[in-house]
């Protein structure tokens, strides 16, 4: 699972952390220290500024202690796929203690972790009873791992306007699931079109699904007890049923598949479903909102058998690798002692650990009436659980669920693959794991003698990581991240420039970016290990403007092919090559095709744009022709027909879809198809990730698409990001110093999703070890091709970055495939695309004339 799909496992929610230390069980300070001791803290990085006044707090009572902050994403290495044991492994060998959250003490990899039950004995002053008992230390375990903070307790929140109209009963806390089902189902509501209302909002679905196992009759213990069950159909009619509240509106997640894709939303999408009174239910925890809701809300309990599923604890650990335990236990037993400044108090859902510091805090008086019954009768009616070994079941079918509502794979495929997951755990318990040692302090050198430069841009888990060891070696440097939580868009270069230092963006230099990018070309002369030999010049065209250079991109995005190998030797055929034509292509499609039997095979998938335009380049077909007001389309050009009838022909003999997908903004993309690649249906596909390589199904290979002889276009080949200096930052040769770091140094492409610009860093160990088999001979095809390729190639970007809507394009290719006239329907969107180009000139937003020219319009351009 990737590291934003560990939810739970990471959960730290942002709350503000009170600096207040007056608990009554508070030990003395210690008499200052000429030579105190430094210990590390990780949390997440957004959390820094809340546990500064904590940290100074602490400092000011015990003087002898000095504790440092590691940003969590600085603590562990970059993991495409962390497990839940690695990630705290990893987490506990590089600081002195940390918090996470959990849902099952017995997962936790103790052979990372320091038992905090000696401590616990010694620490008179720390009362062991004032803990809740669903975090409780267990009375038959001799060991304790986790000091707890925050339980996390799950509640539903309806609705009560939206209830009232459906003439439903107000839900109680004894309702079972069978009773919230049945009032899901009555909210959700369609028209002749699509869903209008919805019934419940989880962004995983796990609520609904162990509802539908739980009525089934099967439980986390006899999974855990025998991993075959998951074979059993009653937990196969479990995914079914869930699947079905999807489709129904009944359940929305936040991955819905092809299937069900009018239902998939995004958390900013639910927030307004809610707030336009669409969505009936929600989970109270799982979204911000402002409370005060234009309509009637409150909060209950979760069914009662699901409580405890669903139920965990934030707290402290401290790493078995520290070599100051007593000073640690000191530091997280001060935190356990502070309270939330806000504990959630809308949805109720985060609660202090200890009951004197939420009656110390006021907790109580924050939650209205109906959100404390529900607090309460979860705590009253639940045992403590999370020692329970038999929730190490729940990431398994979490990660089941999600890969069959995402439609990633088959409800077989995903529970057989759950049960692997669960017969290695239960194999291999993670006690005795080797751990490496605590990582030193980070020296704090003066601040007059360091330059400090804010860096905004990239994945901040990772960037941070190499800010570390950056400073390492470069001790007068201090990167900072920018604090804001703003979301900006990407190829915004002035949006991102703002405020930093430096900066990365997937946007392209222009004449109006100028003013706010520093031209590189100085300080790149002003190097002596730094050549732009190292680059083609293609990759470079796009960030030249006026004589300079004014970004460095740092990766770029080649398509390549990915493709089964065992369909490829079963129909004798070679691998894929780069000088493959077209019709290789097509051959090898029709050869590894089994139109009938069971199950089918499909020679290749791909009926979306990006696929159609591979066609239409190939043949060297034009649609489009002339810049600024000459643009026009050439839809109609018989090069144009006949490349879009020879890909039609082709999806129609090998490929399973014969509709064009992902052109409609109401469509959703088309996911379906990578549940028959991962069952081992189809033969080829094309892509652009790296990254969704790593995990793939074990016969994917990767190799170079037919390039035949390399007329590649801006379709196959795009800038993945670029460097920049901000023009008005102090710090410029800083600035580029860290720079040329992260392109020379570090693989710094190969921590997104493309291939290093820097050719010298992708023959590089650092790339080489993290790329898939194949990307070298990717390179090389690509490499031979750019290097005859027009040096502005890159400028004017892919078909979809054009000044041009080819909405109208795309729905001419999906009429033909469904038995339209080609040549009539290609007509017909050339005339429409040239009203929308004429009304756009006039002075018209894009949507708005979209709409005039055309009333059922269903593209993309916003009114």
């Amino acid at each position: 699972m990737q590291r934003k799909a560990v939810a739970l496992w990471g959960l730290t929610l942002l709350l503000a952390l009170s600096a207040c230390a007056g608990a009554p069980d508070h030990p003395p300070a210690p008499p200052p220290s000429s030579q105190a001791v430094t210990i590390t803290f990780a949390a997440w990085e957004y959390e820094r500024a809340h546990y500064a006044p904590l940290i100074e707090a602490f400092h000011a009572a015990n003087p002898d202690i000095r504790v440092q902050f590691v940003g969590r994403d600085l603590a562990t290495e970059a993991d495409d796929q962390p497990t839940v044991a690695s990630d705290l492994q990893a987490l506990a060998a590089r600081a002195d203690t940390a918090t996470i959250f959990t849902q099952d003490m017995t997962a936790l990899p103790t052979g990372a972790l320091l038992d905090l039950a000696p401590l616990l004995a010694a620490d008179p002053s720390f009362d062991q009873t004032d803990v809740y008992p669903l975090a409780r230390f267990s009375p038959g375990q001799q060991s304790v791992w986790m000091l707890p903070q925050t339980l996390h307790i799950p509640l539903l929140t309806y609705n009560h306007d939206l209830w009232a109209a459906r003439q439903l009963s107000r839900p109680a806390a004894d309702w079972t699931w069978r009773d919230w089902r049945g009032a899901l189902e009555r909210l959700a509501q369609r028209d002749a079109t699509a869903i209008t209302t919805y019934g419940l909002y989880d962004d995983s679905g796990m609520l609904a699904f162990l509802g539908e196992l739980n009525d089934s009759g099967m439980t986390l213990d006899m999974l855990w007890d025998d991993p075959t069950q998951l074979a059993q159909p009653a937990l196969r009619q479990a995914f079914d049923q869930t699947l079905a509240l999807v489709e129904a509106g009944a359940l929305v997640t936040a991955g819905a598949g092809a299937g069900a894709a009018s239902t998939q939303r995004s958390v900013a999408e639910a927030q307004r479903l809610i707030q336009e009174e669409r969505l009936g239910v929600w989970r109270a925890e799982s979204l911000a909102l402002d409370p005060s809701l234009p309509f009637a809300h409150q909060n209950v309990a979760l069914p009662a058998a699901l409580r405890p599923l669903l139920t965990g604890v934030t707290g402290a650990i401290i790493s078995r690798g520290t070599a100051h335990p007593q000073a640690a236990w000191r530091w997280i037993a001060f935190l356990s002692r502070q309270s939330r400044a806000d504990a959630d108090a809308a949805s109720g859902s985060n609660i202090p650990a200890r009951p004197s510091i939420a009656l110390q805090a006021g907790f109580w008086e924050r939650l209205d009436a109906t959100t404390t019954t529900a607090v309460q009768t979860t705590l009253e009616t639940m045992q403590p659980s999370l020692y329970d070994p038999s929730r190490r079941a729940l990431d398994p079918l979490r990660t089941a669920l999600a890969a069959v509502v995402r439609g990633d794979a088959a409800a077989d495929a995903a529970l057989r693959r759950a049960q692997q997951e669960l017969d290695a755990q239960r194999a291999a318990p993670p006690e005795g794991v080797p751990l490496a040692a605590v990582a030193t302090p980070v020296s704090e050198k003066p601040a007059a003698d360091r330059t400090t430069i804010l860096f905004r841009g990239g994945n901040y888990d990772q960037v941070r990581r190499l800010a570390r060891e950056f400073q390492a070696s470069h001790p007068d440097i201090v990167i900072q991240f920018p604090q804001d939580t703003t979301p900006l868009v990407i190829t915004d270069i002035v949006g991102q420039a703002a405020g930093v230092d430096c900066f990365t963006s997937f946007g392209l230099p222009q004449a109006d970016t100028l003013p706010v990018t520093l031209d590189l070309q100085p300080l790149i002369d002003a190097d002596p290990t730094f050549t732009l030999d190292d680059y083609l010049p293609v990759t470079l065209a796009p960030y030249r403007q006026a004589g300079g250079l004014y970004g460095l991109p740092y990766g770029v995005v080649l398509r390549f092919l990915a493709y089964n190998t065992d369909m490829f030797a079963a129909a004798n055929l070679a691998p894929p090559r780069a000088d493959w034509t077209l019709r290789d292509f097509i051959d090898a499609a029709s050869h590894v095709r089994r139109p009938t039997g069971d199950p089918q095979l499909y020679g290749f998938v791909g009926a979306t744009p990006a696929n159609l335009f591979f066609f239409l380049d190939r043949a060297g077909a034009v649609t489009r022709r002339g810049q600024g007001a000459q643009l026009r389309p050439t839809f109609t050009d018989p090069t144009v027909t006949n490349a879009i009838q020879t890909y039609m022909a082709t999806l129609r003999d090998a490929a399973p879809q014969q509709r064009l997908t992902s052109y409609r903004a109401d469509a959703g993309w088309d996911t379906a198809w990578v549940a028959l690649y991962n069952a081992g249906q189809v033969g080829m596909y094309f892509n652009t990730g790296l990254k969704s390589m790593r995990g793939a199904p074990g016969f994917t290979a990767i190799g170079p698409p037919p390039l035949g002889s390399g007329n590649i276009t801006a379709n196959d080949v795009r800038p993945w990001g670029g460097l920049f200096i901000n023009a008005d930052t102090p710090h410029p040769d800083a600035c580029w110093r860290w720079l040329r770091y992260l392109v020379v140094d570090q693989s710094f492409a190969a921590l997104a999703d493309g291939f290093p610009a820097n050719q010298r860093m992708a023959q590089s160990e650092a790339f080489q070890a993290r790329a898939p088999a194949g990307a070298n001979d990717i390179l090389a095809a690509y490499r031979s091709a750019l290097e005859n390729a027009p040096p502005d190639l890159l400028v004017d970007g892919p078909f979809y970055a054009a000044p041009l809507d080819y909405y109208w394009f795309f729905r001419a290719v999906d009429r033909a495939l469904q038995g339209g006239d080609l040549e009539q329907e290609l007509a017909d969107a050339q005339d429409r695309t040239e009203q929308h180009l004429a009304c756009v000139r006039s002075g018209a937003t894009a949507g708005v004339c979209a709409r005039q020219v055309d009333p059922d319009y269903q593209g993309f351009a916003e009114p």
